[in-house]
């Protein structure tokens, strides 16, 4: 069993930005990573963290992705199946924000055989969500210092 934490981090929104993952195999730490962006959103860097995260992994792998963004989650687990058979439109027939995103994150997402996803509280007693959070942090810290 893979666990995928996740988290992104944005100094303004928009603003420079940043997310992270690291994955656990038998709750031992396997790989980890994260990227910067100038400017961006909260929720592309939310998106983003779980996007690459997965990158890492095998179709065939069982996964659990924890996030601790209800818009990631929602959207994956809910909204991108209403969004894909309404051509990607909202319900009041805007286009959906973050669409290329979204479009490469269904792709992906449908593709893993055993994926379930979990929203965890942030910034609480998860010692897994508060990891990638100081990793996102620290890496928006080190571009901008």
């Amino acid at each position: 069993m893979i666990s995928l934490y996740t988290d992104g981090a944005c100094r303004g929104n928009p603003g420079i930005g940043s997310y992270a993952y690291a994955l656990y195999k038998n709750k031992v730490l396997i790989k980890e990573g994260g990227s910067v962006s100038k400017m961006t959103t909260n929720n592309i860097m939310e998106l983003s963290a779980i996007y690459y995260g997965l990158l890492e992994c095998s179709y065939t792998d069982s996964i659990q992705v924890f996030s601790d963004s209800k818009y990631a989650i929602s959207g994956i687990t809910q909204w991108r199946f209403k969004w894909r058979s309404s051509h990607w439109l909202k319900s009041d027939k805007t286009p959906v924000l973050n669409l290329d995103l979204w479009k490469k994150l269904d792709s992906l997402v449908d593709q893993f055989t055993h994926l379930t996803f979990h929203w965890v509280k942030g910034h609480a007693l998860d010692p897994h969500n508060n990891y990638v959070d100081s990793l996102a942090n620290k890496l928006l810290d080190e571009k901008i210092l």
